[in-house]
């Protein structure tokens, strides 16, 4: 069929229409890719704890099926990664930075993810080689450029 009649698609498609996705506009990228590759996962929250509200454990899952949908994709993992450091759970957004950046070693906002999940844990001369690794694989018209380059500097002076 025709893309725009594929029947999964049209599921997903009338599944957002409806509401039944609540994860937002940016996550339906992911929402689609899992569909199109018929992901089958459990229908239940995941097991995050008390801690996580429950819209924020859609979104973990969302990532989660582009993980296992593109398991060699940097994207979803830096994704994930980032929603794991909002959520302060450094462990798990670590490991999901370290995997973007070991997929895509160019992958400049992934090494300004992981130099401030280091940072707050403790770890400035991590965040520190991060942030510097960032600014070096950045293209010049990085939307973050200035911000992390001041960062790097106020890190460096010890400072924030």
């Amino acid at each position: 069929p025709r893309r725009a009649e594929h029947p999964v698609l049209r599921h997903v498609l009338d599944a957002k229409l409806a509401g039944i996705f609540r994860i937002g506009v940016a996550n339906f990228a992911l929402d689609l890719r899992a569909a199109l590759c018929h992901v089958d996962r459990p229908k239940r929250e995941i097991g995050l704890g008390r801690d996580v509200p429950v819209e924020r454990q859609a979104e973990l899952e969302a990532y989660s099926d582009g993980i296992r949908c593109h398991p060699d994709s940097a994207q979803p993992y830096w994704a994930r990664g980032k929603l794991y450091a909002n959520l302060r759970k450094f462990p798990e957004a670590l490991r999901d930075l370290t995997r973007a950046i070991e997929l895509k070693p160019d992958f400049a906002d992934a090494y300004a993810g992981r130099a401030l999940v280091r940072d707050a844990g403790g770890d400035r001369a991590g965040a520190i080689e991060d942030l510097a690794n960032a600014l070096r694989v950045a293209p010049r018209d990085w939307t973050s450029r200035k911000m992390s380059e001041d960062t790097l500097e106020e890190w460096r002076r010890g400072r924030k």
